[in-house]
């Protein structure tokens, strides 16, 4: 698996490779900290109100830290692949989970699960807009859940 687009928020530039996400100050340039995930690090992280989202395979979770110093707010661990590319909108996170073919939607300050929602096949990237989440899955239909 090979290195995962950067992104950047908060100041920092963040950056994922085999199962390290690290920091970057985009003042000085200088690495402020790197967290091992004990898993690797495949979808482009989400930066939002202080915090870096991200999953890492297999069996890793999807992790919540914070922004500044890479320490752990929250983690939900699951077996084999989970979160494909995170998005957030009005408090809540949203990310497609390849195991279980679940969206599932978390309050960000906690990671507490809100809801999921179940499919027939792997999922996109969720896209969520105005109340709705949409999505595709691997049976080839769009689904729009709110």
């Amino acid at each position: 698996m090979g290195p995962v687009s950067p992104v950047i928020g908060e100041g920092m530039v963040y950056y994922g490779g085999g199962s390290s996400l690290c920091a970057v100050d985009l003042t000085s340039m200088k690495e402020k900290w790197c967290h091992e995930a004990g898993g690797i690090i495949f979808s482009t992280p989400a930066v939002t109100q202080g915090y870096v989202l991200f999953a890492a395979w297999p069996g890793a979770g999807f992790y919540a830290l914070d922004a500044q110093d890479g320490g752990l707010k929250w983690q939900m661990p699951r077996s084999g692949s989970v979160g494909l590319c995170p998005t957030v909108a009005e408090n809540v996170v949203y990310f497609a989970n390849e195991v279980d073919n679940k969206l599932y939607a978390l309050e960000l300050q906690s990671g507490t699960v809100l809801w999921s929602f179940r499919t027939k096949g792997m999922l996109s990237p969720p896209v969520p807009g105005e109340g709705v989440v949409y999505f595709s899955a691997k049976d080839n239909s769009l689904y729009a859940v709110h």
